[in-house]
């Protein structure tokens, strides 16, 4: 079979032709389009993977900081409890000082009452006895001027 012209079938060749090459072109276009999707799911997971390796990370680095905040916390609180000690061993040594040099100076003064009394009684034993001596020297004048009247 020919054509007018005496070419055989060529617009025929030449539509199956096309049609081959739209046919590769649209496979092509597919596998191109099935490789970006690949590519992109690929992409995708890398980036899943590499944000669950960074929080891994962050909770890694989160939990260290919590742990030396706990430890900083921990000596400080020792520190304040061991100043706190200190402060109560001084403040305890204070008052057992002032105790002893309070029950000092109560045992100084009782030892001054003491002498106090001590002299009072010795004043007054010796008044007693310059009374009695008075009373006995007026007595015996007394009787030494009735002995010179009789």
């Amino acid at each position: 079979m020919a054509n007018a012209s005496g070419q055989p079938f060529k617009a025929l060749d030449l539509t199956s032709r096309m049609a081959l090459k739209d046919e590769a072109r649209q496979q092509k276009l597919k596998e191109t389009i099935l490789q970006s999707h690949k590519e992109l799911a690929e992409q995708k997971a890398m980036l899943k993977q590499k944000q669950r390796e960074e929080a891994l990370q962050a909770r890694k680095e989160a939990k260290e900081i919590n742990d030396k905040v706990r430890e900083w916390k921990a000596s400080e609180k020792a520190k304040k409890l061991a100043k706190s000690e200190k402060m109560q061993k001084l403040k305890k040594e204070r008052e057992e000082r002032l105790k002893l040099m309070q029950q000092k100076k109560a045992k100084e003064r009782e030892e001054q009452r003491n002498f106090e009394r001590e002299i009072k009684k010795k004043n007054q034993m010796e008044l007693k006895k310059e009374h009695i001596k008075t009373i006995q020297a007026k007595k015996a004048a007394k009787e030494r001027i009735l002995k010179t009247k009789a």
